[in-house]
C-alpha cells in the first residue's frame, strides 16, 4: 500500500534484454516494445522478443498503415496505438531488425501477441510529481518515458551513467526510453551538476550492452525535461475478457476535426460480419493540448 524508496523490476526477473539501435531513429518502437515485454513477463513469466522491424517500417509513411508525418522518428503513442491493433507484437523471428530497410509487410499470424488495454500516464506537473508513474511500473513491469538525451556534454557522467539536464530555456525531449525503476536515495553528487536532491529514475536504454551501466542509465528527479512532454505508456495484460474481433479505423493515424462553432462531431460505420456482442468501444482525443482517451 505504500511505495518503497527504491524498486527496480530487473531484480524481479521482469525486464528483458537490452537492445541496441544503432543509428537508426526507432527508440520510441525500442522504448514502446521494452515497455510490452516487461508487462508479458510479469503476467505471464514468458519471455518475449517483439519485433521492432515489423512495427517501426510499417508505420513509416511508405507503408500502407504508415502515418504521413514519419519517415523514421516517431512517437510511442503511435508505436502502441499499432500494437494495440493487433498487426504487431509479432516475434522477432518475422521480422528482424535492418536499420536501413524502410519497408516491410504485416503478417497475420496466431503468434502475435493481441494486445487490448494500455494506460496512459499524463505528463510531469513537476519534478515531484512521480507517485503515478511509480505506482504503473509496480503494476505493469516498465513503462515508457522521453527525455533529453545529451550524453556527450555537461549534463551526463560518463563515469557514474547519469543524466540530468536543468536548464531553464526551453528544451524538449529527443529520446524514448524505458522506465523500469527509481531510487529515492541515489545521490546527487552522481551528477555532473549537483542537482538539489537525491533521486533518480532507472533507465533501460536502446544502445546495446557495452554503453553505459551495462546498457542502463539514471536521470536525475530533478531533470526539467524528463517526462514533461508525451504521456507514458504501460501495457495491461490480465484482461478480465478476451476480445475476438477487432473493428478499426486509422491505425495509428489521426483525424483532425475543424469546427469553429465549437461543436465537434465524427462517426465510424463497421458491418459485423456476424452476429456478435459490442464488448468495448475506444477513441482517442486530443482536446487543448491535453490528450484523452476513452
Amino acid at each position: 500500500t505504500n511505495l518503497s524508496t527504491r524498486y527496480d523490476s530487473r531484480e524481479w526477473g521482469w525486464v528483458t534484454p537490452v537492445k541496441d539501435q544503432w543509428f537508426s531513429g526507432a527508440c520510441w518502437v525500442f522504448s514502446t516494445c521494452a515497455a510490452l515485454e516487461s508487462a508479458l513477463l510479469k503476467s505471464t513469466g514468458v519471455e518475449h522478443n517483439i519485433s521492432v522491424q515489423n512495427i517501426q517500417k510499417n508505420l513509416l509513411q511508405y507503408s500502407r498503415y504508415g502515418a504521413s508525418r514519419i519517415t523514421e522518428a516517431g512517437l510511442t503513442s503511435i508505436a502502441a496505438e499499432f500494437i494495440l491493433s493487433w498487426y504487431a507484437a509479432l516475434p522477432i523471428e518475422y521480422d528482424e531488425f535492418d536499420v536501413v530497410g524502410k519497408i516491410t509487410e504485416p503478417y497475420i499470424s496466431d503468434d502475435a501477441v493481441h494486445v487490448q488495454d494500455l494506460i496512459w500516464i499524463p505528463p510531469h506537473k513537476n519534478i515531484t510529481d512521480n507517485d503515478e508513474i511509480k505506482w504503473a511500473i509496480i503494476k505493469y513491469g516498465a513503462v515508457t518515458g522521453d527525455m533529453l538525451a545529451d550524453y556527450k556534454s555537461i549534463y551526463f557522467n560518463l563515469n557514474t551513467s547519469a543524466s540530468y539536464y536543468n536548464e531553464t530555456v526551453s528544451s524538449h525531449a529527443n529520446h524514448a526510453i524505458c522506465i523500469v525503476g527509481w531510487d529515492d536515495n541515489y545521490p546527487a553528487s552522481n551528477f555532473r551538476i549537483t542537482p538539489p536532491g537525491n533521486g533518480a529514475w532507472i533507465i533501460k536504454n536502446s544502445y546495446g550492452t557495452k554503453n553505459y551501466d551495462n546498457g542502463y542509465i539514471y536521470v536525475s528527479y530533478y531533470d526539467t525535461v524528463f517526462l514533461n512532454e508525451t504521456p507514458s505508456i504501460g501495457f495491461l495484460i490480465e484482461n478480465t475478457e478476451n476480445y475476438n474481433k477487432n473493428y478499426q479505423t486509422d491505425i495509428a493515424g489521426m483525424v483532425s476535426v475543424v469546427d469553429k462553432t465549437g461543436n465537434y462531431t465524427y462517426r465510424n460505420t463497421y458491418t459485423a460480419i456476424e452476429d456478435d456482442f459490442i464488448s468495448a468501444v475506444g477513441t482517442y482525443f486530443n482536446y487543448m493540448g491535453e490528450d484523452y482517451a476513452v
